[in-house]
């Protein structure tokens, strides 16, 4: 389904109430939780569509990465124009560790501001909620080191 410039995307992803809120991709999204658009009969990066749609044309090298550490959210808000390094720095799922998420969570069910729990964790406000609220971090996969047999 092709989509010109100025043309609906709400039968396309599921709208958050407010800004800070994630906007949920309903099309196709890859085993490990990546929106996926079909553009030009091509598969490519919803984010990146969505990006290109709304901003113009992406510069070569550059990658479009989410800040509320959801792969599958659209909302511009929570999207930047950066290099591989600037999207890895930024990356929510290596920065927090078990230790950070229970303090996180008790902060925010202390009533600590939203706002100065992201600069605690230099993650964003959004994610904050995520993580406080289980629907984010929880979800992930820790990797154990299997021991080696001597």
């Amino acid at each position: 389904m092709a989509h010109a410039p100025g043309s609906t995307l709400k039968p396309l992803v599921e709208l958050g109430k407010s800004p800070e809120q994630c906007w949920r991709w309903l099309g196709r999204v890859t085993d490990d939780g990546r929106a996926v658009k079909q553009f030009n009969n091509n598969p490519m990066p919803a984010q990146r569509w969505m990006w290109s749609q709304l901003f113009g044309p992406i510069k070569p090298g550059h990658v479009i990465y989410s800040t509320c550490g959801d792969h599958a959210c659209c909302n511009p808000h929570h999207l930047r124009c950066g290099f591989i390094a600037d999207a890895n720095r930024a990356g929510n799922g290596a920065v927090l560790l078990a230790e950070d998420v229970a303090q996180l969570r008790k902060d925010y069910d202390n009533g600590l501001d939203v706002d100065r729990i992201a600069a605690k964790f230099g993650i964003s406000a959004s994610y904050v909620k995520q993580v406080a609220k289980g629907r984010s971090w929880g979800k992930k996969r820790l990797h154990k080191v299997k021991a080696v047999a001597a």
